[in-house]
């Protein structure tokens, strides 16, 4: 039923969600490396190796932010699966207490 497909869904959002959290944790990391190394051989290094970690660690954090972004897009499609669910599953509800409801009724009848 219904219920079968959005638990599919929200199985699948969740596993995507985990996969981005990971995704993100490694971009924050190897930002902080990046930035870390930086600090620790700035002194040492050509301005043209300076520019290029600046450069790596630019990429870094813009692409930790479209993690981010991502990360909150599937907390918001997985909270509206949650409600949709949630929704059909009165309405199921509601259905079975009307048939319920018309039996009784008959029988009240007969």
């Amino acid at each position: 039923g219904p219920n079968i497909v959005f638990e599919s869904r929200i199985s699948e959002l969740e596993a995507q969600l985990t996969q981005t959290k990971m995704d993100l944790r490694k971009a924050v990391d190897e930002a902080e490396m990046l930035r870390n190394k930086l600090n620790e051989r700035s002194l040492a290094l050509p301005s043209d190796n300076i520019s290029d970690a600046h450069r790596q660690i630019e990429m870094l954090q813009r692409e930790k932010e479209e993690l981010s972004e991502n990360m909150n897009k599937m907390h918001g499609a997985l909270a509206q699966l949650r409600e949709k669910e949630a929704s059909a599953s009165q309405k199921v509800k509601r259905s079975i207490d009307l048939v319920d409801q018309a039996q009784f009724e008959k029988n009240q009848a007969e």
